[in-house]
């Protein structure tokens, strides 16, 4: 059973408004191939683990799981997964390795079975911050890389009907080809 690899972001709401009412969200994802570069973007975390799903079994690296771990955790126990300190994972449960002074590491996630092969359909998501140190910007440049980090506005209040721009969606597919 072949692994695919890939890289990951989300990008969060974190303007005043959405701080002050306690409403941030994710507003925009992109999930990249590592093999080929093909990218999968869209604006919600049930499109986010849909696709998740649909390309497992999978490795996918997050830079700085800490801050979009959160999102992908809360998403997960909203949804139904449960928690399991179990090597092995049934459907609809999910594990992590997360250290008591808060440092993570990954989130396992348990789909289901596949019905082909009778295997688990699994995703593993890591963060790369262990592989790959620094802000994604230092790493574009230390690695002398052809793409740059972009810049967007992240104060601007974007709600969860928001509509990513054509710059905000190339701004974080940048962030997923560097890492």
């Amino acid at each position: 059973m072949t692994t695919n690899v890939y890289t990951a972001d989300l990008e969060t709401n974190n303007s005043d408004i959405a701080i002050v009412n306690k409403q941030t969200n994710v507003w925009l994802w992109d999930i990249c191939s590592v093999n080929d570069y093909t990218h999968r973007t869209g604006q919600t975390l049930d499109e986010f683990f849909t696709v998740l799903e649909r390309i497992s079994p999978s490795i996918v690296y997050v830079h700085n799981l800490k801050f979009d771990g959160v999102f992908l955790i809360e998403w997960l126990f909203r949804n139904g997964f449960t928690h399991t300190t179990e090597r092995k994972l049934n459907k609809g449960e999910c594990s992590t390795l997360i250290t008591d002074s808060k440092v993570f590491y990954s989130i396992r996630i348990c789909f289901g079975r596949d019905k082909r092969n009778r295997r688990n359909i699994t995703a593993e998501i890591r963060d790369s911050t262990k592989k790959l140190t620094g802000t994604v910007e230092s790493i574009a440049r230390a690695y002398k890389l052809p793409i740059l980090k972009g810049e967007i506005d992240y104060k601007k209040h974007r709600d969860r009907y928001y509509l990513a721009t054509p710059d905000e969606v190339e701004y974080i597919r940048n962030d997923t080809e560097i890492i």
